[in-house]
């Protein structure tokens, strides 16, 4: 039996990524459903309808999940 040698697991937190501007996320591609590949900035200012179908549907278990909810939340409160 071989010994194997693993690197400990380091935790970063996400302070980076809490303090990027909402705006920055909006190059974020969507990578499933009908606006697949497309710029989650871009399907807000085209289809703001199915942003807010989305969003209620949105699986935020990811880091990216939790931008692409919060960039479009913020993106449906300024039309409202």
């Amino acid at each position: 039996m071989s010994s194997q040698s693993f690197k400990p697991f380091v935790f970063k937190g996400l302070e980076k990524h809490e303090s990027k501007a909402i705006d920055s996320y909006g190059d974020i591609t969507l990578s499933f459903g009908k606006y697949r590949e497309n710029r989650i900035c871009d399907i807000a200012d085209g289809d703001p309808e199915y942003v807010k179908w989305l969003l209620p549907n949105l699986k935020t278990e990811t880091a990216t999940g939790k931008a692409i909810h919060k960039y479009f939340t913020e993106r449906i409160e300024k039309l409202n």
